[in-house]
């Protein structure tokens, strides 16, 4: 069975794929989808200076978000084989400028189209020692090539849901053909190792758990912010990347709140139609706002902060009581994790199931109160419920709180060092 779906997809479906894309590439559409096309037919890599094309290679897939994942592998894997070309490859160009900035990183590029003697020039022209791919997207034609050649190649930081095990016969094929080309895989937990192995994986599997814990406490301690410093009199309100959804619901919360919480609002879409529009909600309740690119170096007061720049949420999240991810009341949350590393308990709106950590976090109370690390609200009136919760845990009581999440998060660290010692050069 699975060999005649690996034919039909190797010399018809995705043969046919190829050409209808390339007749697409000829239009000028503008969407997400038809530009990552296009990226993967122009097929134009990025050489560093670093680059040699005499030495051996690290190969490392990710698709897009996927390459935070890779970048703690990435920096090890330069310490330890400083000999070898780190060479990067996405699926998607939506990274591919931070990727070209890191200095670990000596080519990146799309990857090859899954059709045979694109993956084979690729292949040769890197001469690859070993290659890796970040949690997913792992196709048949370069897996199977990659063994053909001998050479090692691994999937780490895994995950695979069950609602994914139950797409069907067909997909399951494909995967089964992709995956198990591979020298082994590395789950992030047990329950991804028995979904995989639920639809007849076959390749050793090891839980080793997920590398991007490792990456977000890197990123935690080696990028830091020029903040001003932040007023002590009231507790804060972080909310992180909201949409008018998310704010639909957090702004009449916060300003009935005021009186006992501050709040830092850093909006997905930073646009002076949507900063306007928060500055005008707050003002009509008699609320002072400021944009941060204004108090770098004043010691102003606000009652709301409005990030107006790119790059400094991270780093806000160290100055919050309670935070909020946005994206939870549009459609899907963004990243949980980075607030969590300040060890500060979270809540998200109703679409966070997309998220494992919120997922995982979310089933975990804080100490012996009701509440959980993760809390999922559904209206302003359960937010205002929420900051009342927050604004009356004792202070005596937030070191003990704060150490019972640094135990938790330092029991998911260190996945990079377990992954490392599984790969053979």
């Amino acid at each position: 069975m699975d060999w005649i779906v690996f034919s039909f997809y190797r010399y018809f479906l995705l043969p046919g794929v190829y050409t209808l894309a390339r007749l697409l590439s000829l239009l000028s559409l503008k969407n997400k989808l038809f530009e990552s096309i296009q990226f993967r037919l122009r097929n134009e890599f990025h050489h560093r200076p670093t680059f040699n094309p005499d030495r051996r290679s690290v190969g490392i897939h990710a698709a897009s978000g996927e390459i935070e994942y890779a970048y703690p592998l990435i920096r090890k894997l330069k310490e330890s084989h400083p000999d070898c070309n780190i060479v990067v490859t996405l699926s998607s160009m939506s990274v591919l400028k931070a990727v070209m900035n890191q200095p670990m990183v000596d080519a990146v590029g799309p990857a090859p189209i899954d059709l045979a003697w694109l993956v084979n020039r690729f292949l040769k022209k890197y001469n690859f020692k070993v290659f890796l791919f970040a949690r997913t997207d792992v196709w048949p034609e370069i897996s199977l090539q990659l063994k053909q050649q001998h050479i090692p190649s691994y999937l780490f930081s895994a995950t695979f849901s069950e609602s994914s095990a139950n797409k069907g016969h067909w997909l399951n094929a494909l995967t089964r053909c992709a995956l198990n080309n591979l020298n082994k895989i590395m789950a992030v937990s047990a329950s991804d190792k028995k979904n995989l192995e639920a639809i007849g994986v076959a390749v050793p599997i090891d839980v080793l758990g997920d590398t991007r814990y490792d990456q977000v406490f890197f990123k935690k301690i080696n990028t830091k912010k020029d903040l001003p410093k932040s007023p002590n009199d009231k507790k804060i309100f972080v909310a992180g990347s909201t949409w008018p959804e998310d704010e639909a619901v957090l702004l009449p919360a916060l300003a009935k709140s005021a009186n006992t919480w501050r709040a830092v609002i850093a909006p997905h879409e930073v646009t002076e139609e949507t900063l306007i529009r928060i500055e005008l909600f707050f003002s009509k309740h008699k609320l002072k706002t400021a944009r941060l690119s204004k108090i770098k170096n004043l010691a102003d007061v606000w009652d709301i902060l409005i990030v107006d720049q790119y790059g400094y949420l991270f780093h806000l999240y160290d100055w919050a009581h309670l935070a909020f991810v946005g994206g939870s009341f549009k459609s899907k949350v963004h990243s949980v994790m980075e607030p969590l590393s300040f060890f500060k308990p979270v809540c998200v709106g109703p679409f966070h199931t997309n998220n494992r950590e919120a997922i995982e976090f979310e089933k975990i109370t804080m100490g012996t109160y009701p509440s959980t690390w993760v809390q999922a609200i559904h209206s302003t009136t359960e937010l205002e419920q929420l900051l009342h919760f927050h604004a009356n845990i004792p202070a005596t009581e937030h070191n003990a709180l704060t150490s019972q999440l640094k135990e938790l998060l330092h029991q998911h660290q260190n996945a990079t060092d377990r992954t490392l010692t599984q790969i053979s050069f």
